[in-house]
């Protein structure tokens, strides 16, 4: 395994090749290791597209080839996630025939989301997010890279999605939800800013069944390279906007053009 590289910090990935045909033809993907994950280690592997996805050292490294990427003007919004979004414009969310109370806040509640989202899911044992990736996230929040989108009901935490964010790309990480479409309309929430701040792809990394259905497109791994170059290059979005206030009025860009 000598092509696999060894990460010591942020400017080991200068010098990384993740199109190296031999990562995938070989490694199944695997590009690199480290023994810790540091959050300026985060921001630089992103920028080349590399993620961490290992719940224990040595942390593995991995380019996916080919690429599941969201464009967020093509969401896919069914009959029912739309009436959700008409509902969360009213702040309402409704369930078993009851309103009740929905906000959407951005950055309000980091560390509950991302417990959240690393919690065990019916048949797992838990997530790829170890304790070392969280410290590390949570880190990253300084410089603007970690982000989370959280959905409350009555005032308590019932959905939420992590994400990084580089120039004007952006990169899905996980979702959880306790009740029906709530992490859909946390997405529908994502697309909506990148709409707003012209964002024109969202990395989701993997391709699955539910991501597809949702507007998900594979990109050839150079494909994907190419425009990640050219997106995080572009003027960072000042995510500072859209903290401290309820963004569910945010949703209405999706509704405008159906």
């Amino acid at each position: 395994m000598s092509e696999i590289k060894f990460i010591s910090g942020a400017d080991s990935f200068k010098v990384l090749n993740p199109l190296n045909p031999i990562y995938k033809q070989r490694y199944e993907g695997i590009v690199a290791f480290s023994d810790t994950l540091r959050a300026e280690m985060l921001r630089a592997g992103y920028a080349k597209g590399v993620f961490p996805w290992s719940v224990s050292a040595p942390y593995l490294w991995f380019f996916t080839d080919p690429r599941l990427v969201l464009d967020p003007s093509q969401l896919i919004i069914s009959h029912s996630l739309r009436k959700r979004i008409r509902d969360a414009l009213q702040n309402v969310y409704r369930r078993d025939g009851i309103k009740h109370k929905l906000e959407i806040f951005l950055d309000h509640a980091p560390e509950d989301v991302l417990s959240g989202c690393a919690a065990a899911r019916p048949g797992q044992d838990g997530t790829w997010i170890s304790r070392p990736l969280r410290r590390a996230y949570l880190e990253s929040m300084k410089d603007g890279f970690f982000h989370t989108i959280e959905c409350r009901v009555d005032g308590k935490l019932a959905a939420g999605l992590m994400f990084d964010s580089i120039g004007r790309m952006l990169y899905g990480e996980s979702m959880f939800t306790a009740f029906p479409d709530l992490s859909k309309l946390a997405l529908s929430m994502l697309c909506s800013i990148a709409r707003s701040e012209s964002v024109y792809m969202i990395d989701c990394q993997e391709a699955t069944e539910h991501l597809i259905s949702l507007g998900g497109k594979k990109l050839s791994g150079s494909d994907f390279y190419q425009s990640l170059q050219k997106e995080t290059a572009r003027d960072p979005i000042d995510w500072r906007l859209y903290c401290g206030r309820s963004l569910n009025d945010c949703l209405g860009i999706l509704l405008s053009d159906k």
